[in-house]
């Protein structure tokens, strides 16, 4: 993009914050509207503004929920009793996890 096109790209993202960021179709459409007094910002530079900056932090705030993660599950495992009288302090946990796409089993006792 060129000087003057990022200058403008800068100006029409303040004047989105100014305005209480609204989506950029109704931005859009005010523009083109002419709601906005002798504004020299118009849509091309909207436009540009979400290729170069991306979408507004302070637009999604708010908007965009987390996802509920996946539930936690417990297997507990029957021991025989002759280990469990041999070495009943100890306790062994075990889980998976990936690294690189590659499935491993850790084990903490």
């Amino acid at each position: 993009y060129t000087k003057r096109q990022f200058d403008r790209a800068k100006l029409a993202r303040k004047l989105f914050h100014t305005i209480g960021t609204p989506t950029v179709v109704s931005f859009k459409a005010a523009l083109r509207g002419n709601m906005i007094r002798n504004c020299p910002v118009t849509s091309k530079d909207v436009q540009i503004a979400e290729e170069i900056f991306g979408p507004s932090v302070s637009h999604l705030k708010g908007k965009s929920t987390r996802r509920a993660p996946k539930p936690v599950i417990s297997d507990w495992i029957e021991i025989p009793k002759e280990l469990i009288m041999k070495h009943h302090e100890l306790e062994l946990c075990m889980d998976t996890m990936f690294v690189n796409d590659v499935q491993m089993l850790t084990a903490i006792d």
